[in-house]
């Protein structure tokens, strides 16, 4: 593991101290040049394990998100509003764009592990579909809004305690042609 990678893991992990996981085995230094000497403790171990299992466990990445279905609901806001939340997020999906092809820099080289470089491209990847999303929302906006009146006005004339196939096709098409 190279220093970039020890450094991020110890800053990420500095607050485990709080929780027994790591402690200071020596401090080196006095000052702003202190160094400190970690160590991981048999909690700290148990607790690591537990988490690699778990990790192991887990998809890479999730597969949908209430935000895929948010856009029908967007009337119960202004569009200025709307706007106003989405260029933040933007902002700040590209600063965490910027970080992630910072770090990519300085740790994928000639020596990085294979599941190291596709790592970092997914996560970067990740981002920028989420900016496109994001985006295309803002170019579409009233389109979306509109359609979200229309689902609105759906759910409102739509009957949900006897549903049956060929009706609901009926009462949506009809719902849909007002």
């Amino acid at each position: 593991m190279d220093e970039n990678s020890i450094w991020f893991h110890i800053l990420r992990f500095r607050e485990t101290e709080k929780n027994e996981c790591i402690e200071v085995i020596e401090e080196v230094g006095t000052g702003k040049k202190a160094r400190k000497v970690y160590k991981i403790t048999e909690v700290g171990k148990k607790l690591l394990e537990k988490h690699v299992e778990s990790e192991l466990d887990q998809r890479i990445g999730v597969v949908g998100s209430d935000k895929f279905i948010i856009y029908p609901l967007l009337n119960v806001l202004d569009k200025l509003a709307i706007n106003k939340h989405v260029e933040k997020h933007i902002t700040s999906l590209n600063e965490q764009l910027a970080y992630l092809e910072k770090w990519a820099k300085i740790k994928i080289n000639d020596q990085t592990l294979k599941v190291e470089k596709i790592s970092f491209e997914m996560m970067i990847q990740n981002v920028k579909f989420q900016i496109l999303w994001h985006e295309a929302l803002i170019e579409e906006l009233d389109a979306c809004v509109d359609q979200s009146k229309t689902i609105e006005k759906l759910i409102k004339h739509f009957d949900f305690a006897n549903i049956d196939d060929n009706a609901y096709q009926s009462d949506v098409n009809l719902v849909l042609s007002k």
